[in-house]
């Protein structure tokens, strides 16, 4: 449910890109990113989840939390470069 909402929350954002400033699209992909992030880690938990999967989705899981975190801190040193 999560990754679906972050999925469709994003195209929205794709949407928007007109009517946002280049910032605000970059800040809300990096939000829907984060969510989807929180849906794979609440999948990796489940006990119903297969086993056989969970190591590949778990390098996946942690390719992802590093680049949504390189995304944060990007935004950040952008946002402190453009307005300070």
């Amino acid at each position: 449910m999560a990754n679906m909402l972050g999925l469709v929350a994003w195209f929205g954002v794709g949407l928007l890109h007109e009517f946002l400033s280049g910032f605000m699209v970059i800040f809300l992909s990096i939000v829907c990113m984060g969510i989807s992030l929180v849906g794979m880690y609440f999948m990796l938990k489940n006990d119903e989840f297969e086993s056989d999967k969970v190591e590949k989705y778990q390098s996946n899981f942690k390719v992802g939390v590093y680049a949504w975190l390189f995304l944060v801190a990007l935004y950040i040193y952008l946002y402190l470069l453009t307005y300070y």
